[in-house]
């Protein structure tokens, strides 16, 4: 219940923050991401080892909360916020191929991580490694919104036609569904 809720706090906020503009949801973004690497690494201490005589719930909750709350909540912005951010730089391209791409790397993420880093590593080294790739990715990210915020805004951009894929069959024969194109 915690990871879907936040989830879903994350969208509310890429929603609310849109309405901010540009420059300044890029900014604001950029600062909560900053603000997130004060979290890392995402090891827990032994304080947070329960005792034996409180209820396990509420101690799970804030234990979330206060390693993984922030940088989880800024990730699952990432989706929605790259794909507005992509919009307003290329009009004229459509930004769910990011959606599928996303879906694509979950997918692989999911299956690769027991096969993978959960046998070979220990807790201490997984989560030192997470937090290692999560500080890249807020350096991406940066990156990320500093172009958007130099790239829309004063100049409009030319709208380009969509374009074609030569693998790809048209109208009456194809083999894409609608939905797909």
């Amino acid at each position: 219940m915690f990871f879907q809720s936040v989830l879903l706090a994350g969208y509310a906020y890429a929603d609310l923050t849109h309405r901010l503009g540009a420059r300044r949801q890029a900014l604001l973004h950029v600062g909560l991401l900053a603000l997130s690497l004060a979290f890392l690494p995402i090891l827990a201490s032994s304080g947070w080892k329960p005792q034996g005589d409180e209820q396990p719930i509420a101690r799970i909750l804030l234990l979330l909360l206060a390693t993984i709350g922030l940088p989880y909540f800024l990730l699952s912005t990432t989706t929605p916020l790259l794909q507005a951010w992509y919009w307003r730089r290329f009009r004229s391209r459509v930004p769910y191929r990011l959606f599928a791409l996303s879906n694509l790397a979950s997918l692989l993420a999911l299956i690769g991580f027991p096969l993978l880093f959960e046998p070979a590593l220990d807790l201490r080294q997984l989560g030192w490694m997470w937090s290692f790739v999560f500080a890249g990715f807020v350096v991406l990210c940066a990156l990320t919104a500093r172009l958007s915020m130099n790239g829309f805004g004063t100049r409009s951009l030319p709208r380009r036609a969509p374009r074609r894929f030569p693998w790809r069959r048209s109208c009456n024969g194809s083999r894409w569904p609608r939905w797909a194109r």
